[in-house]
């Protein structure tokens, strides 16, 4: 072995010079430099999502599993697109969503929305939505791993702050991603109140989410309620099913 080595040394750091290279192109952030979140966003740019999401309130449960479908159809000079959603699952599954969506507007199996670069999802319509991002994940600025930003979204009268941190990078079914945990806090004043902590995968390349795993637990007066969240995506033309 050490004869091996020794007539071909050129060739083993040869290797390892290349190694280093590549690991420095493909993996994100590796020599600490910050780095700035924002989605990019294309016309015909299609993202398809799996979303299971359980809810326990004392003694009952529910699981609730649907297939989303976003679409870009334009974008704007400023980066932000139109994109029109579609939902799938079972039809009891849906009608029950809708009833309970019902406070924050109509379900719709179809629908428009505004993307922004920073996360944001806004209906064009008053209607519910369900998120395949989280504004809160991207920050307001660059930042390096192990950077910290904080965060305040309001859904109505629940208002939340999240403490978001870049813990890393990981890689989800082969795709290099950007790994960010969010813990939720309460505000004072906010009913219902929201906790737990959040982990999303938002792809390296494009910042679209990857993944989406979280543990919440919502309470309003003596009612409490936990939620996990399992939310995987990826672009159509990786041709995946699910």
């Amino acid at each position: 072995m050490m004869g091996w080595l020794k007539r071909n040394w050129r060739l083993v750091v040869g290797l390892l010079l290349l190694g280093a290279v590549l690991y420095l192109i493909i993996v994100p952030n590796f020599c600490g430099r910050p780095v700035a979140i924002t989605r990019q966003m294309r016309p015909g740019e299609q993202w398809r999502y799996t979303l299971v999401q359980t809810f326990q309130l004392k003694d009952q449960s529910a699981q609730l599993e649907l297939r989303i479908t976003d679409t870009v159809k334009t974008v704007q000079p400023d980066g932000s697109a139109i994109v029109e959603r579609t939902l799938e699952g079972d039809p009891e599954a849906i009608r029950a969503l809708r009833e309970y969506m019902l406070p924050f507007g109509e379900l719709r199996e179809r629908m428009r929305l505004r993307f922004t670069p920073e996360g944001e999802e806004i209906p064009l319509e008053n209607t519910a939505m369900l998120l395949t991002s989280v504004p809160y994940a991207y920050p307001h600025r660059a930042v390096r791993v192990g950077e910290q930003w904080e965060k305040l979204h309001t859904v109505g009268s629940m208002k939340t702050r999240y403490r978001c941190r870049l813990t890393g990078w990981e890689r989800v079914e082969g795709a290099p991603c950007y790994k960010i945990v969010a813990r939720a806090e309460p505000m004072p004043d906010s009913l219902p109140q929201i906790q737990g902590e959040i982990t999303v995968y938002l792809d390296a390349k494009r910042k679209w989410t990857r993944a989406i795993h979280g543990k919440l637990l919502m309470s309003a007066g003596s009612l409490q309620a936990h939620t996990t969240l399992e939310l995987k995506g990826h672009p159509a033309e990786e041709g995946k099913t699910q």
